[in-house]
């Protein structure tokens, strides 16, 4: 699912569906240049065993931007006690977010 936000910016959204995937999340998993991993009903994560830093689009139930968290590296927590999903994205993918901006989630 493409998706755009009023900056314009797109981005293919997977999301995480089964128990693995969001254990493993982007431990096991490498995206492409503009794709971000999507787990619903989550506020917080960890980037154990991670290998490369990520940045981290937390999100309320309609898909507002809340909290960007940019080049979050390994072994590190993050948390966003108002959001209801987060996206994972490659660090550094100039992705163009901003708080506030509108993501349609698939």
């Amino acid at each position: 699912m493409t998706t755009p936000t009023p900056s314009t910016t797109t981005i293919k959204i997977r999301e995480a569906a089964n128990f693995k995937e969001r254990l493993c999340g982007l431990i096991a998993l490498k995206l492409n240049p503009q794709e971000g991993l999507l787990f619903r009903n989550a506020n917080s994560l960890h980037t154990w065993f991670m290998k490369y830093p990520i940045d981290i689009i937390y999100l309320d139930n309609d898909g507002r931007i809340l909290k960007i968290v940019p080049n979050l590296k390994p072994w590190r927590f993050s948390l966003c006690l108002k959001a209801k999903h987060f996206l994972e994205v490659p660090s550094h993918e100039q992705h163009g977010f901003r708080v506030n901006d509108l993501i349609q989630l698939p």
